[in-house]
């Protein structure tokens, strides 16, 4: 499971402003210094800056909220000053001096007003308890206390898919699987919120529970945020059939979602890796097979006979096959390929320190009435995950041809399909 953690800071912007009538100044009438109460508010008129109607509780959608004070009496080069508070963090986030009309003496009336506002890039004023102070002339004048209200949390949707991108959004929206992919169950809520927790619980058609997967949220993130659960073959691919996971959300069950492992998909996908008609032949070794589409291969001649290395172009695939063919009348004979295939695979063990799980050995005719005596290996790594090794040995022209392959746990579909691909195909002078 994986989840998004973009992490957001509150952007504050300020605006102060005033409505003034002029009091003529004269020494026998010298209006008296009064102040209202401070009033936070959700709008105001916006040609007075009065407050509409008191308010000290909003909701997450508010994306504005104002602070506005009556004076009577103040000089124009008098300050006030407008400070908020969060008081679950202490933060004094916004704390601005100004002049109620900067450049004159005369004495006025009216409102001083402030706001805090959300901007494009951070989209809510974070739930919490505030609080905004008025100063005049450096006084404490009057203070008020709000509360942004924390939201409740939602599941928007929930879509099945075998990619996701960077956010954990589906990118292919599906419901049927091939055993060898990752099936992802992508949840979307409105917002993702400490002390909340999700859960994916996976099952066969059956209702056998496969595992249960839970997310305890750990941020706040107040904004639709896609959080991805997953489920994978534990060291080998997923059985086709049929399953379903349930979503759940403060372990309460949202919906439950079908959907198909289905074998025919990676058949499908195997036919689909020989598209481009690659070859690879070489006619003083008597041989040509086919290669997969978008595989490079590097070969090398020497005393030793012929290798060919074919690999999946990006390299990044746990995915490598190793054709090589003996010199003339130069190969072991057929009751030592079993020891030759142990001593083989077991280098390869050894040096990614893997544990021998099973062998199996076979002896196969291709559609071209090739005969093929194969082993495949199976292993589990450090981290528990299985891996193969397939040895296939083929005899003609007086050499012997070996096929040897490893594949991760992942793409044992994919391997097989490659495999049996070379195999069929080849054909020996």
């Amino acid at each position: 499971m994986e989840k998004s953690s973009l992490k957001r800071t509150l952007v504050i912007l300020l605006s102060a402003a005033l409505i003034s009538g002029l009091i003529p100044f004269t020494t026998s009438c010298v209006p008296e210094l009064s102040f209202g109460d401070l009033t936070v508010c959700g709008g105001i008129n916006q040609n007075t800056f009065e407050p509409i109607s008191a308010e000290d509780e909003f909701n997450i959608e508010i994306k504005k909220i104002y602070a506005s004070i009556n004076y009577y009496g103040v000089k124009g080069e008098d300050n006030y000053r407008y400070n908020w508070i969060n008081l679950d963090t202490g933060e004094n986030f916004l704390d601005e001096t100004s002049k109620y009309s900067e450049g004159k003496s005369d004495y006025f009336e009216g409102y001083a007003m402030s706001f805090i506002a959300t901007n494009e890039e951070v989209k809510v004023i974070p739930p919490g308890n505030y609080k905004v102070e008025f100063y005049h002339n450096g006084e404490l004048k009057s203070t008020a206390n709000f509360v942004v209200k924390e939201p409740e949390i939602k599941i928007l949707e929930v879509l099945l898919a075998n990619e996701v991108d960077e956010d954990f959004a589906p990118v292919n929206k599906v419901k049927q699987f091939s055993p060898t992919e990752i099936i992802y169950a992508c949840v979307k809520a409105n917002y993702y919120i400490s002390g909340n927790s999700l859960k994916a619980r996976w099952h066969t058609g059956d209702g056998d529970l496969i595992v249960e997967t839970v997310s305890d949220m750990d941020v706040d993130l107040y904004e639709p945020v896609w959080t991805a659960f997953t489920l994978k073959g534990e060291g080998r691919d997923i059985p086709a059939d049929t399953y379903n996971v349930e979503i759940y959300l403060n372990d309460n069950l949202y919906d439950t979602f079908e959907f198909e492992v289905v074998e025919a998909r990676g058949a499908e996908a195997g036919k689909d890796i020989f598209t481009q008609g690659n070859t690879y032949s070489n006619d003083k070794y008597g041989v040509s097979f086919a290669v997969p589409d978008d595989w490079i291969y590097t070969e090398s001649d020497s005393a030793d006979g012929l290798e060919v290395n074919l690999t999946e172009q990006s390299g990044d695939l746990p995915v490598a096959f190793l054709f090589m063919a003996s010199p003339m009348d130069d190969y072991p004979s057929s009751d030592q390929f079993s020891d030759f295939a142990d001593e083989l695979s077991s280098d390869i063990a050894d040096d990614n320190s893997w544990e021998l799980v099973d062998v199996q050995e076979n002896e196969s005719v291709t559609g071209k009435g090739m005969t093929f005596h194969d082993f495949i290996y199976l292993f589990n790594d450090p981290d528990t995950n299985e891996w193969a090794i397939v040895i296939a040995f083929i005899e003609g022209s007086d050499r012997l041809y070996v096929l040897f392959g490893t594949v991760g746990y992942d793409y044992f579909s994919m391997g097989e399909s490659v495999y049996l691909g070379i195999i069929e195909s080849m054909e020996v002078e």
